[in-house]
């Protein structure tokens, strides 16, 4: 069982608690929209209300603004990553549909995604 767990260990977020895990899966969802150059707005964390041991799911919610290349590779980066994460929502829309063709187009983002945490046992009070 040991050694299937530490199998797991790199695809979850082990926390001592859902919102702890919530703030993992922001900081990983921080790193891919840099590298994917997702300039990110705001995040929302929603980590499960129940704070007992075991797999928890949690989810943050990503505002930002991207082009169509950006987001496609946010996207790819959330999908085929080394995490279980999932996109349960998203919402693309045009600040600017009258911009300037010379002007590049930037598209302003709303991403839900779910991560699988894993709340440890001997650090539940």
């Amino acid at each position: 069982r040991r050694a299937r767990f530490a199998a797991l260990d790199s695809l979850l977020f082990i926390a001592s608690s859902a919102s702890v895990a919530s703030a993992a899966l922001a900081s990983a969802l921080e790193d891919v929209a840099t590298d994917t150059r997702v300039k990110v707005n705001a995040m929302q964390m929603r980590p499960d209300t129940t704070n007992r041991p075991g797999f928890t799911r949690v989810a943050v919610r990503v505002i930002g603004v991207a082009d169509v290349a950006g987001l496609a590779a946010f996207l790819h980066a959330v999908d085929g990553g080394d995490r279980y994460l999932a996109v349960r929502e998203i919402a693309v829309s045009q600040p600017e549909p009258g911009a300037a063709d010379s002007k590049p187009e930037m598209l302003r983002i709303d991403v839900l995604v779910e991560g699988l945490g894993f709340i440890q046992p001997e650090t539940v009070k």
